[in-house]
């Protein structure tokens, strides 16, 4: 796979801690892992609000304004494309390698798909999210 969009990032755990470096110990990074870095920007711009990166200019799907909002078609619709905007923004993806999907699952609860299929590759990468717009949290989840 080629990832030639990713860019050096610190290595965070699944728990979403920072990672260490067993050989050099200090912070470990992404920079061998191209793949893992791709993912933590998709999952930083997906889980972030705009204020969250002011300084760095990271765009975020900003999913907190939607806190208190019943789970609608319309909201439904909303999240799905705050997320799009936020992944295609200074063509990080491509709006032809993306597709995202969501769907109800509870009362306040709304999961978020997101397909990405790279040009010139053949993996598909498939990240799941649900946003639960009572509590605010967005919650990436494995599939």
């Amino acid at each position: 796979m080629s990832f030639h969009r990713s860019k050096v990032d610190m290595l965070w755990a699944e728990s979403g801690d920072y990672s260490l470096d067993s050989v050099r110990g200090d912070l470990a990074d992404t920079t061998s892992l191209p793949y893992r870095a791709f993912i933590q920007q998709v999952t930083t711009r997906i889980q972030s609000s705009k204020k969250d990166w002011k300084l760095q200019g990271v765009p975020a799907a900003d999913l907190t304004r939607f806190i208190g909002k019943p789970n609608t078609l319309a909201l439904g619709e909303s999240i799905r494309q705050a997320v799009v905007n936020s992944l295609v923004q200074g063509s990080f993806i491509r709006s032809n390698e993306l597709q995202v999907e969501v769907f109800p699952i509870a009362k306040n609860e709304i999961a978020i798909l997101a397909l990405i299929q790279p040009s010139g590759d053949r993996a598909q990468i498939r990240l799941a999210f649900t946003y639960n717009s009572q509590d605010n949290k967005i919650i990436p989840r494995n599939l």
